[in-house]
């Protein structure tokens, strides 16, 4: 149907289609399908399974933030611009494979 027509055309398309289909409705075939479906089960079942990720060691992190040339806090902009709140946040990224290390500016080559 095509959201071009009027809102009236529209709804005529649509009472034509339900009185097609009422046309052609068997209502014992319907019951009788019904009445064999009605054992069917509908529930549902949940089971927790967590997906939480391992905590990196402070030594992990400390080894990503020297191989992104974050040396010191000095060196640590915590500007965002990896989209990451903190480098240490980015760090911890990287180590949970969530993050890329070509992502810190400081390894970014400025075009000039």
């Amino acid at each position: 149907m095509s959201v071009a027509l009027p809102p009236f055309a529209r709804r005529a398309q649509i009472s034509r289609h339900v009185e097609i289909q009422q046309a052609g409705f068997d209502r014992s075939a319907w019951s009788t399908e019904m009445e064999q479906l009605r054992d069917l089960p509908l529930g549902r079942s949940f089971q927790s399974v967590s997906q939480s990720l391992p905590t990196p060691s402070a030594d992990e992190i400390r080894r990503v933030m020297i191989e992104n040339g974050k040396f010191g806090p000095d060196d640590e902009l915590n500007c965002g611009a990896c989209g990451y709140e903190t480098c240490r946040a980015h760090a911890v990224a990287i180590l949970r494979g969530l993050g890329r290390g070509r992502d810190v500016l400081a390894l970014t080559p400025l075009s000039g």
